[in-house]
């Protein structure tokens, strides 16, 4: 099942059935995000969410209140449990407009021992896209949370700008080591073309607020300060990059770092971590 929203000249096409997904998000005939390439992976998507955390736990494993989480590996060959259940999952339309829809997909209770809920709230804009994420522990014990949201751009003649400060580099179990000031080349402060770029790391940065710029458009992604991490994938031999805005950074349950370093958040009983992204659009 496909959603579309309209304002203006903007659309925006929503896969509820596909994790909660973007599948288009476009001005006109020009696309903004890349257009979804199947309707089969969430990752052939135009975006897609991260909740209730956000890029890998190691091994799909963790210690918390006395017990032990086991969770399955969800994204073979890798052995971590990766970006959390909503990419993989059926959402729930709850409201729909013309130019704005709510999806709602609530889970735990099985590995992830905690009940929550999960929620995304679409809303066009005369600029572009406003999406609002949230997620609620409904368990009676403190439940560690984290939200990102996943978007593909078109890599083909794109720069990128991003108050980037520190990151967190990884090896090849792509699970990070302590943040460190971010090197030269990885330097995001000054506008850089993507494809001199070979990135797949999280950064800390300072202004939540990233840049990206086409022949003929332009592109500001704003979130809320919690979104305090950004994942930025440039891969190699690909049409594509990403940028992700994260609440924290990978595998911080596991860290041998404070909340305050890492970003995770532990809701009581009934609490909503709750943050909003923005996509303002300039056509050049």
């Amino acid at each position: 099942m496909t959603l579309r929203l309209t304002r203006g000249n903007f659309i925006l096409d929503l896969a509820p059935d596909l994790g909660g997904s973007v599948t288009r998000f476009s001005l006109g005939e020009q696309d903004i995000l890349r257009r979804a390439i199947s309707d089969q992976d969430a990752r052939d998507t135009s975006a897609f969410p991260m909740v209730p955390f956000s890029g890998r736990i190691a091994n799909g494993c963790f210690s918390t209140n006395d017990e032990t989480v086991q969770l399955a590996p969800n994204m073979p060959p890798e052995p971590h449990a990766i970006h959390g259940f909503g990419w993989q999952t059926e959402w729930h339309v709850e409201a729909q407009t013309t130019d704005s829809a709510i999806l709602v997909h609530k889970g735990g209770g099985d590995a992830w021992p905690w009940h929550y809920t999960a929620k995304q709230v679409f809303q066009l804009t005369d600029a572009g896209l406003q999406l609002v994420l949230s997620v609620q522990n409904n368990s009676e014990t403190n439940m560690p949370v984290g939200l990102g949201w996943h978007p593909y751009f078109n890599r083909q003649n794109a720069k990128l700008t991003a108050d980037t400060t520190h990151v967190w580099l990884s090896g090849d179990d792509m699970i990070p080591s302590p943040p460190v000031i971010v090197p030269e080349d990885m330097d995001l402060r000054h506008m850089r073309h993507v494809d001199e770029l070979r990135l797949d790391y999280a950064f800390n940065v300072g202004a939540t607020v990233q840049t990206f710029e086409w022949p003929k458009l332009k592109l500001v992604q704003a979130a809320d300060p919690i979104f305090q991490n950004l994942i930025v994938y440039v891969p190699k031999g690909e049409n594509f990059f990403c940028v992700e805005p994260a609440t924290h950074a990978p595998d911080a349950v596991n860290a041998p770092l404070g909340d305050d370093v890492t970003g995770l958040k532990w809701l009581a009983q009934g609490e909503t971590l709750r943050g909003t992204i923005r996509l303002d659009v300039t056509v050049r």
